[in-house]
């Protein structure tokens, strides 16, 4: 019996069988060669997520809808002297 013949299911479930292998196999080796506790590990995962919300804060506006309006009043501040306008208001 070819793979063409057999259900789809049998397929599907060789697969997901596989899958479930693979993932176990993955956790137990990263279990195994983990260079610290799982305490150590959290706490230098906490570390590096506020040195990263700290980056990408620096990184934003204090307030992003403040500046984007800014931004777009300034837009139309010069479309409206291209437009010889800029007195009209």
């Amino acid at each position: 019996m070819s793979s063409h013949d057999r259900p789809a299911s049998l397929n599907n479930g060789a697969f997901l069988a596989g899958l479930f292998l693979g993932a176990l196999a993955g956790a137990l080796i990263a279990w195994f060669k983990a260079p610290q506790t799982g305490a150590a590990f959290r706490r230098q995962l906490a570390e590096q997520g506020e040195t990263l919300r700290a980056r990408v804060e620096a990184g934003l506006p204090a307030d992003p809808v403040e500046a984007s309006l800014a931004q777009g009043k300034e837009a139309a501040r010069r479309r409206r002297q291209e437009l010889g306008l800029a007195d009209q208001l």
